[in-house]
């Protein structure tokens, strides 16, 4: 199971609740500044990942498509979701989907727990202090890169 949340403003929960599916394109440092351009606002009907520079693979159960360039995906079918409502002009909604597929590159796959990691070199966003426009952080402790198993564990508690 995957669970997320994001403004009801952006395209993905709009998408995800039409399509009932989703995909999670997991980037790694090198190219998180390029996968994060997918979230600007973009008019309805572009396609963010190529508008942003990114390639489109398909998938291999759902709709949409994967990123290449990212290390790691998971296509999700749709189970539930919640609104939030954060302020007067804020709702925020939960999704939550069932993982029907996951792939990954080669070089993620094997080895240790902590040798998969160094390989994915995941950067995380654990709140909203990161414009995800241009990754720029407000609060530099809230956002990084898993890139040992102790910094995810750290980063967990």
């Amino acid at each position: 199971m995957f669970l997320f949340s994001t403004w009801t403003r952006h395209h993905t929960p709009q998408n995800v609740l039409e399509t009932k599916e989703f995909v999670v394109n997991i980037p790694s440092r090198d190219v998180v500044r390029q996968v994060m351009k997918t979230v600007e606002h973009y008019p309805r009907g572009v396609d963010e990942i190529k508008a942003s520079g990114l390639t489109s693979i398909p998938s291999r159960i759902a709709k949409a498509p994967r990123i290449a360039e990212c290390k790691a995906h998971l296509e999700c079918e749709y189970l539930w979701s919640h609104t939030v409502k954060i302020s007067d002009d804020v709702t925020d909604i939960i999704i939550a989907g069932k993982i029907v597929a996951a792939s990954a590159d080669e070089d993620v796959l094997y080895g240790s727990a902590g040798e998969k990691l160094d390989a994915m070199e995941t950067p995380y966003i654990t709140n909203r202090s990161v414009d995800g426009r241009d990754w720029k952080a407000k609060d530099p402790q809230m956002c990084g890169i898993i890139s040992q198993t102790r910094n995810f564990w750290e980063m967990s508690r």
